[in-house]
């Protein structure tokens, strides 16, 4: 039955993806959400990566579809493992930021999911061309004021 059920959810990841399958925004608890999705991480990228969870974010609600929050997380960690042909560490991170005074972002409270590795990297030439499009948090989401 398990395996069923995990076969289901990998095809309405998969149609997602694709982007046939209408989103579902609704309220996550993202710690949970990401807890939830390790083990699928774990048989994705194999037994040579370690998953560290520093999630610090519990009973903190963002509005989001939560296929599309997995399949970014496995996209990220895909590229990660990538990084790493040796082996080696992934953190994944929750945390709650206060934002006040960005260019970008209204001030409020935000919730920050952050992926990082300790693989090779881009090379040079890449990241002169990315830097900038990548040195900030781009997918931060504010956290619901529901109190």
């Amino acid at each position: 039955m398990k395996a069923a059920e995990r076969g289901a959810r990998l095809a309405g990841q998969l149609l997602a993806f694709s982007r046939t399958q209408k989103l579902q925004i609704r309220p996550l608890d993202i710690s949970k959400t990401v807890a939830g999705f390790a083990e699928m991480l774990h048989r994705s990228i194999g037994a040579t990566i370690r998953i560290q969870m520093d999630l610090k974010t519990d009973d903190e609600y963002v509005l989001g579809d939560q296929i599309q929050l997995e399949m970014g997380m496995l996209n990220l960690a895909l590229n990660a493992r990538d990084a790493m042909p040796d082996g080696g560490d992934i953190t994944i991170a929750t945390r709650l930021r206060q934002i006040a005074g960005d260019r970008e972002l209204p001030d409020g409270r935000y919730v920050e999911l952050s992926i990082a590795d300790k693989g090779i990297g881009m090379p040079q030439k890449s990241w002169r061309v990315s830097s900038s499009r990548s040195s900030r948090p781009r997918r931060s989401v504010e956290a619901p004021d529901w109190a």
